[in-house]
């Protein structure tokens, strides 16, 4: 007691510097994700002129009742952005709404080129708000009633200009989109313009936009671009979500959600999620359980080891993979003190064989020693109560496929490097953590081992076992080792001596040392000198004259 007094509490891990950067460099992932995301799906309702309400057109020259649309944008987005212009807009004679509230302007009532009349449209689902207010000051500074060639030459210039800096500033991490999504996030926040409303279980009604629904969602947009009832209706009726779920979606869409907020229901979310298509929406999901439940995945704490395997269980039904792939890792890399744990054990059973199934799939030349190390000291450490009853199978099932890997494997020189630590006295707290001497664990490996013995493996199996029994005159072996290593050199001789027929006429028969050679065929059950057996039985002609008479068709 006195002495944990004098280290003092222990840290709150939430609070190390390592947490607080990992934390700071997934939250600029998910930010530039998103802004990515949303600029990409701006710019594609610009593109493809999804559910715009507002279109600049062309009278022909020949018909003035003939008209061609030049370009298209939605009249909310221009309203928030850029009031001038929807004020030149309106003003224009021309401006007119059809029955299905589609304004119409004619371009050539405008002091601007089509060329800068498309820029500045483009502009409002792509630019930052500061070059959007750039770029206008520049065509209003150049253009002039007077001299209108002059005024073209330098309001082109002067795009020019802004495009360059529009290009060179796009180079950031946010891509300049920050103004955008800010601006489009205020249409939601000030409900201007609204044409549609979403209505809730309990009658609640929410404004939305139709064109910012379509572009982020691409069920929305099926909704309300096709030939449904909602693509004409102004109320749509959305049962089965919450209205707090509902506003975290929105905001989402509009462009301002990063994190979301502790009581939001993340099954709720997850469900519309899919049912929506939103992806973005999937990211912040993502982001929001590896910090609140999962903790970046950082070293287990008691927070830790009871929400992970919930986030597990949660990603492999709603298929979050990348989720599950880092649940799945970290509940690997902490495998002793994860699989002991109630929240753990108690799991459904086929996430358990998934944990057991990952385990055995990592399993390498580097680390099979250590895991067996572990699995062994899991599986004596699991206390005799009902629950752990649940993943005792499991554990032993892990235990035999990581025997099965090492035994398979132990003629290689990194297995036996890292096996010779097991039989070490101190080294083995210094180099190899928890891999301390086990006589039960050795026995059951060699045992193994010799049940694997094979022609071809035999002669090498039992030059290692030589070497580990030369090596115990050394302080370096464990006493109790040496018990343990002369009865498995034992046994590798026995069952040479009893197969030395094929054993003898083997490719690793020439490796063992002449003095061993002799000693095995002395103590052999039955030498066989006529030289190795022929590689195929001949065939002879009273056979193959039968196999042609049972060809032979009736």
């Amino acid at each position: 007691m006195a002495k944990r007094l004098l280290r003092g509490t222990p840290s709150d891990p939430l609070q190390s510097a390592s947490y607080l950067s990992k934390a700071s460099k997934e939250r600029l992932k998910l930010q530039a994700d998103l802004t990515q995301s949303f600029s990409e799906d701006m710019q594609r309702c610009f593109r493809d002129s999804i559910l715009t309400n507002l279109h600049f057109v062309r009278v022909t020259a020949d018909d003035s009742t003939s008209t061609s649309v030049v370009v298209e944008c939605h009249t909310a987005l221009m309203k928030k952005r850029l009031p001038p212009l929807w004020e030149r807009c309106k003003a224009c004679s021309s401006f007119q709404t059809t029955e299905k509230n589609l304004k119409t302007v004619d371009i050539s009532e405008l002091p601007y080129s089509e060329d800068q009349i498309c820029d500045l449209v483009r502009s409002l689902y792509s630019c930052s708000s500061n070059l959007l207010n750039s770029k206008w000051c520049n065509l209003q500074e150049t253009v002039t009633n007077n001299d209108c060639e002059t005024g073209v030459k330098e309001v082109e210039d002067a795009v020019a200009r802004v495009s360059f800096t529009e290009d060179s500033c796009c180079n950031s991490p946010l891509r300049a989109d920050v103004g955008l999504m800010e601006d489009v996030h205020g249409m939601l926040r000030e409900q201007d313009d609204h044409d549609v409303n979403l209505e809730l279980d309990n009658k609640t009604v929410i404004p939305a936009h139709r064109f910012i629904l379509a572009c982020r969602s691409t069920f929305f947009e099926a909704m309300l671009s096709g030939r449904w009832r909602e693509s004409s209706a102004t109320t749509i009726s959305l049962p089965g979500i919450s209205h707090q779920s509902l506003l975290v979606i929105l905001d989402l869409l509009y462009g301002s959600v990063e994190s979301l907020p502790e009581s939001c229901n993340i099954i709720e979310l997850s469900q519309h999620m899919d049912m929506w298509e939103i992806s973005s929406l999937k990211d912040v999901i993502h982001f929001h359980l590896k910090q609140e439940y999962c903790h970046f995945f950082h070293k287990p704490c008691n927070a830790c080891l009871n929400s992970v395997p919930d986030c597990l269980i949660f990603s492999h039904e709603r298929n979050q993979s990348a989720l599950k792939e880092s649940c799945l890792r970290w509940i690997h890399k902490y495998l002793a003190r994860t699989w002991n744990q109630k929240s753990f054990a108690t799991l459904p059973q086929d996430i358990l064989d998934l944990c057991c199934q990952y385990s055995t799939n990592q399993l390498t030349l580097h680390t099979c020693i250590t895991m067996l190390t572990n699995v062994d000291n899991l599986s004596n450490s699991l206390p005799t109560v009902r629950w752990a009853d649940n993943v005792r199978p499991f554990c032993e099932r892990l235990r035999a496929d990581t025997m099965y890997f090492t035994a398979q494997n132990f003629t290689h020189p990194v297995v036996q490097r890292n096996f010779r630590t097991l039989l070490e006295r101190e080294i083995v707290e210094i180099c190899y953590e928890g891999m301390g001497w086990s006589e039960s664990l050795v026995k059951s490996l060699l045992s193994e081992v010799v049940k694997q013995l094979n022609s071809e493996s035999a002669s090498t199996v039992l030059i290692l076992a030589l070497q580990l029994k030369d090596a115990q005159k050394y302080d370096g072996l464990n006493c109790d080792a040496s018990e343990v290593i002369s009865y498995f050199y034992d046994q590798c001789h026995k069952f040479i001596a009893c197969n030395l027929s094929s054993v003898q006429y083997s490719s690793t028969w020439s490796n063992l040392p002449a003095a061993i050679q002799q000693k095995l065929k002395k103590t052999a059950v039955f030498v066989d000198d006529r030289g190795p057996p022929s590689k195929s039985k001949p065939k002879l002609s009273s056979s193959l004259k039968n196999q042609k008479k049972k060809e032979k068709p009736k």
